[in-house]
């Protein structure tokens, strides 16, 4: 909390608003003027969450020799296109971000007609300052959300947005944290690396 002379007032709260500091709250105390400033946590722009999950993911797939490009924001379908250096295989990906360590994401109603044979889910979170992805079969995906969403209304009689759940009761599989991590870890398209198999291998 700062001191200033009353000929000061207006000059000095103008500036700290016009340098975002914040609301400035004034106090006429003895003659002098004191002045707090009350500091609000921003909320994260939504769509600029999506996109750093979505860059994110194609920056990885891209180090590992696939042909990754995201598409337009905010048009229906895939997120990034990803292919091998051939052209010879493909996927498309819907991308799920959140910038807190969730155990669930949100995939809409519209995500049911979301389960060709090539298509697929990431699933991004920020867990300690890092992104963390878990990877599934767009048709896996569609089914294990709706069985949580049928466990959640049976027991809180409550409706409940079509969901992926990832940990907790209402999880459809119990290993579908590490499931997830690892077919993240090791999808490569039949790109050119070596260390790990890919869990996903493409017939063409």
């Amino acid at each position: 909390m700062n001191g200033y002379p009353p000929h000061r007032e207006r000059q000095t709260a103008a500036a700290n608003i016009l340098k975002g500091h914040g609301q400035v709250i004034i106090h006429n105390k003895g003659g002098m003027i004191q002045e707090e400033r009350s500091y609000r946590k921003k909320r994260m722009n939504p769509q600029l969450t999506g996109a750093a999950g979505v860059f994110y993911v194609a920056a990885e797939l891209s180090m590992r020799g696939m042909v990754a490009m995201p598409s337009i924001r905010n048009t229906k379908g895939a997120d990034i296109l990803v292919s091998n250096p051939e052209g010879t295989k493909f996927a498309l990906i819907q991308v799920k971000t959140s910038k807190s360590k969730v155990g669930f994401w949100p995939i809409g109603e519209g995500a049911r007609d979301w389960k060709g044979a090539n298509h697929y889910f990431a699933f991004v979170r920020r867990a300690n300052r890092h992104f963390e992805v878990f990877l599934e079969k767009a048709a896996v995906v569609i089914r294990e959300a709706g069985q949580s969403k049928a466990m959640v209304i049976l027991a809180s009689r409550k409706p409940w947005a079509l969901s992926w759940t990832m940990t907790g009761q209402y999880a459809a599989t119990q290993d579908a944290e590490e499931r997830t991590r690892r077919q993240w870890e090791t999808f490569t398209l039949g790109a050119n690396r070596t260390d790990k198999k890919d869990p996903f291998p493409s017939k063409g």
